[in-house]
């Protein structure tokens, strides 16, 4: 060790000797400057480089190289082969025929003896009346023979707007012009106003205005109305009831009345034709009268007012008929009516059902009608 301080310290003396005689050395010519020759040139010092530390790997240590087994070289015993039998085969005796089933024999069967059904006598109420009469002792005066008395001086006429009623096809009896052809039956309805939402028509016809201090009357019971199943090739009514309609609770009602007092046309402001007329008369028999209140003879525009029940002034069920020839429209025209006016008396109670472009409506409804 000590051998070693010794070589490093005499290295480090000659190298000082070296550098030293470097600043005396002279340069033997002339720079382009015009140095003197004899000027000695300027040392030039470089730094001595620093080595850059070479870095030392880590020893890494040796994983052992993982032992693969080897394969299972076991063979895979193979499947043993059934020895096919050798020699003849044993012989099997033959099958047991089946024997064929026997033909089925079909007898026929007799037909079966008809047993005569009782004629049932068909009901008044499954007939279709010509006219619908509530109380037990109210008839139609066409049959009857009894007279209503004339309330009015008389009545005006106004042409038809539009062609006739179906063209004409149809006589006025049928399920469209007349209540008492369609039919109503009692309903579980409470007779008595009812409020219903939705949008009021002020124009559209009150029922108050059937009594000359537009009243609003009794309330005696409500009615629900047939469908009508339509057979316009058919004769008289053209069809036939089908069941009752449920649109609404109440398509008819029954008011109560004083026998004899008089009974006017629902009220309603717009007139449909010059000397303030307001409904033109679509039917008009002794104890029916149907009110539509415009000039088109038909009850799918606008509304329409059936009445049944009351004593029809004679004076206008003429002059509905001067413009029929046999039951159709004849003349062109049909009578009308006014606000006011008197078409006829009460015999025991009214009934009354109100309909909008050919839809029957509950006359409960106090808003719209009443």
């Amino acid at each position: 060790m000590a051998r070693l301080v010794v070589l490093g310290a005499s290295l480090s003396t000659i190298l000082g000797l070296v550098a030293y005689a470097t600043l005396s050395i002279s340069a033997p010519f002339t720079s382009e400057l015009g140095r003197p020759h004899n000027e000695p040139i300027p040392a030039t010092y470089y730094p001595t480089a620093t080595p850059i530390p070479t870095w030392t790997p880590l020893p890494r240590p040796t994983m052992p190289s993982p032992t693969i087994a080897p394969p299972n070289t076991t063979p895979v015993p193979s499947a043993t082969a059934t020895p096919e039998p050798v020699g003849l085969l044993p012989i099997l005796p033959p099958p047991t025929e089946v024997p064929p089933l026997p033909t089925p024999t079909f007898t026929p069967a007799l037909p079966p003896t008809p047993i005569p059904l009782p004629t049932i006598a068909p009901t008044a109420a499954e007939a279709v009346p010509r006219a619908f009469a509530i109380a037990a002792d109210t008839q139609d005066a066409s049959t009857s023979g009894a007279a209503c008395p004339v309330v009015a001086s008389g009545y005006d006429l106004v042409p038809i707007e539009g062609p006739p009623y179906k063209n004409n096809a149809l006589t006025d009896y049928n399920a469209d012009l007349r209540l008492s052809v369609i039919g109503i039956a009692p309903a579980d309805a409470p007779p008595a106003l009812v409020d219903y939402n939705g949008p009021t028509d002020p124009d559209a016809p009150k029922l108050h205005g059937l009594f000359q201090t537009n009243r609003v009357p009794a309330f005696l019971r409500a009615y629900l109305r047939f469908d009508w199943v339509w057979s316009e090739g058919q004769g008289e009514p053209y069809g036939g009831r089908g069941g009752l309609n449920l649109d609404w609770p109440a398509a008819a009602l029954e008011l109560a009345t004083t026998p004899g007092e008089i009974i006017y046309p629902p009220t309603r402001s717009p007139a449909i034709y010059s000397g303030g007329t307001i409904a033109l008369v679509l039917f008009a028999g002794e104890r029916e009268l149907t009110l539509g209140y415009s000039r088109h003879d038909d009850v799918g525009t606008g509304y329409v007012v059936h009445l049944l029940n009351l004593c029809v002034d004679p004076n206008l069920v003429a002059l509905y008929r001067a413009q029929l020839n046999g039951g159709r429209r004849a003349t062109g025209y049909l009578p009308a009516v006014r606000n006011a006016q008197p078409v006829g008396t009460a015999t025991n109670a009214l009934i009354v059902a109100i309909r909008d472009r050919g839809a029957f409506l509950d006359p409960r409804s106090r808003k719209d009608w009443w």
